[in-house]
């Protein structure tokens, strides 16, 4: 994964955990969209934590390539 675009998919998931987040202040715990909001927080710092070791696999691998 190129460098840039693992910055742009950091950015907009911390920008989407930021509103979610914040939503699950305003949903009551009883409402379909509070668990929906719950399921969609956990897949995004499952994808979070794939785009961080994936930014940095690719870093290590061409780190590796130069030398």
């Amino acid at each position: 994964m190129h460098p840039h675009l693992g910055r742009i998919l950091t950015n907009i998931i911390i920008t989407l955990l930021i509103l979610n987040s914040l939503a699950l202040l305003i949903l009551k715990p009883g409402e379909a969209s509070y668990y929906i909001a719950v399921i969609n927080l956990g897949m995004l710092f499952i994808f979070l934590f794939f785009v961080f070791f994936e930014v940095r696999r690719e870093a290590k691998a061409s780190f590796l390539k130069k030398r």
